[in-house]
């Protein structure tokens, strides 16, 4: 069983990062996610947006803020995406997040501002090299291993996607724990580390992601990275077919099949690769 459960799984840890991963150019990841917090803090009218812009002409950042995103989304004053741009640059400068988070989507969409992707690239590094404990630098740390990994808005750097990856992983990112996993286990754009790859998968597969969880399985099947153990490999391989990822049914219907890590079943071994093919 151990040659066609490692030819399946050499195809599947090929793939393995991919299955997450969420393919777009700079403009899309920048835009899509990044306006939620502006759109909260934009709720006033017309007296607070006046409030508003006397604060921030006295240079606080979050008042610059608020009346960018006051500006951008038209509330409590007309739309003007070139005095947003103005008032996200002078938070921005200050060190304030949301802004610097905004001002790279108006570069990157021509938003008050001639389009420019490197300004964008600088401003999404500038947040990724803050390196805070922070949900949002996280993420962008994680949209740059991204961009870097598919050559969108950028050219493709495996040593960069890597290096960017490692940061959002070490955030506590799951997706990016999986992914700096299979970096390290095929040595892509990262000295090759199976130990490491192993470490990384574990993270990820108790926060409960599914690829991660197929991967630590194959970790344990294999013995790479942690003594072979068949058992855990199979209880790995069922959390992730439980949560319907499809490489991990097929290796738990082998694994019934030939009873590695569980009593053998050739009625379980049935079910799971019935699964798998309805998939």
């Amino acid at each position: 069983m151990k040659y066609i459960l490692s030819f399946f799984m050499l195809m599947v840890a090929c793939g393995a990062s991919a299955q997450q991963g969420h393919k777009s150019n700079l403009r899309i990841n920048i835009g899509s996610a990044m306006s939620a917090a502006g759109k909260g803090a934009v709720e006033v009218n017309a007296s607070s947006f006046k409030n508003a812009l006397k604060t921030a002409a006295q240079g606080d950042a979050d008042a610059q803020r608020t009346v960018a995103d006051c500006y951008f989304y038209g509330k409590g004053t007309e739309r003007s995406y070139p005095s947003a741009f103005m008032w996200y640059e002078k938070a921005a400068n200050q060190g304030n997040l949301d802004a610097q988070l905004q001002l790279a989507e108006c570069y990157a969409e021509g938003l008050g501002v001639e389009r420019n992707n490197k300004l964008a690239l600088q401003w999404l590094e500038k947040i990724g090299e803050t390196n805070v404990p922070d949900e949002r630098v996280g993420e962008t740390q994680l949209r740059l291993a991204k961009m870097y990994r598919d050559g969108k808005g950028v050219e493709k750097d495996e040593k960069n996607m890597a290096k960017w990856m490692e940061k959002a992983a070490e955030q506590g990112i799951a997706e990016a724990q999986n992914e700096i996993g299979v970096c390290y286990a095929n040595g892509r754009g990262i000295e090759q580390n199976k130990e490491k790859a192993f470490e990384w998968y574990k993270k990820a597969a108790e926060q409960g992601d599914a690829v991660a969880q197929f991967n630590l399985g194959s970790s344990y099947y294999y013995g790479e990275g942690v003594k072979q153990d068949y058992k855990k490999a199979a209880e790995w391989f069922t959390k992730s077919a439980e949560q319907g990822n499809t490489s991990a049914m097929y290796a738990l219907s082998l694994c019934y099949e030939y009873g590695e890590g569980v009593p053998k079943s050739p009625a379980k071994a049935a079910e799971w690769m019935k699964k798998y093919e309805e998939e």
